[in-house]
């Protein structure tokens, strides 16, 4: 199991003790495990869905990829296109602005760094092992996609104290990776998993 050695009071915010144990659930994973599988997909659905629900998608479909559709589909894929990304592409800025106004811009500045530097490290040789054989396009979105909502995930908690960022639905996604699958991406009405 992998812990953290710097925990300081604070260090990334009044929730840092929150965001310290998102960060260690990331790096005690085993990442993309049932990709390709039926092991714990509704189990995931239900997380996506719970997701989606936070930002009122209901109309999304989720689709499941089979192994010979995951390279086309990523090929294929255009975050433009989703109304989805659209409402998520602003988070970072907003929550930036919210750390600022709350006098913590170091705060979130530091988890960014040290959190995405973690994550990285720890997910590339899973992502390595799962996806190799597709190509260094699809290993390097996979790692990507771990640092996005990893990173979403703890920066959330470093203003989860604010009004209007107490529910932090980037936990989900965070499930949706335990059960050992990958959310990939989205078009305009799907969201892909694998």
């Amino acid at each position: 199991m992998v812990t953290l050695l710097n925990t300081e009071k604070e260090m990334y915010g009044p929730r840092t003790e929150q965001a310290v144990a998102i960060l260690s659930r990331l790096l005690n994973m085993d990442w993309f495990d049932n990709v390709g599988t039926p092991h714990y997909r509704k189990e995931a659905e239900k997380a996506i869905r719970e997701w989606m629900d936070s930002f009122h998608f209901e109309r999304y479909h989720i689709r499941w990829l089979e192994k010979g559709e995951l390279v086309p589909s990523l090929a294929e894929m255009n975050l433009a296109k989703s109304t989805l990304w659209r409402s998520l592409f602003p988070i970072p800025e907003r929550m930036k602005q919210a750390a600022a106004a709350a006098g913590r811009e170091g705060c979130l500045a530091k988890l960014a760094d040290e959190i995405l530097a973690h994550l990285f490290h720890h997910c590339f040789d899973a992502a390595y092992r799962a996806f190799h054989q597709y190509g260094s396009s699809v290993v390097k979105t996979a790692v990507c996609s771990v640092m996005y909502i990893g990173g979403m995930a703890c920066a959330w908690e470093s203003v989860g104290d604010l009004d209007g960022w107490e529910s932090n639905p980037f936990r989900a996604l965070l499930r949706v990776l335990e059960y050992g699958h990958w959310p990939l991406g989205m078009d305009e009405e799907q969201l892909y998993l694998f």
